[in-house]
């Protein structure tokens, strides 16, 4: 959904194992972050890209439609 709302130049899913894998195989220059995204990964993400020699710029977005994005509503669609 969010790759079909064309509010970003590329989606990539991460992985339920490795969660840097993407982001090093990437390396991007911003790394955008929902509001209501949370768990010790986003904690930890700046330290642990920093250990890599990554340091994208991470942005915590805003609500966009949060009445049709919301994380929860996302999963019960599919």
């Amino acid at each position: 959904m969010v790759e079909n709302s064309k509010l970003a130049d590329k989606v990539i899913l991460g992985s339920l194992h490795d969660y840097l894998a993407h982001i090093k195989k990437e390396n991007p220059d911003v790394i955008a972050l929902g509001y209501d995204q949370k768990s010790p990964y986003v904690d930890n993400l700046r330290k642990n890209l920093q250990n890599y020699g990554i340091s994208p710029r991470i942005l915590r977005l805003r609500p966009y439609m949060a009445h049709i994005y919301k994380n929860r509503l996302l999963k019960k669609k599919r």
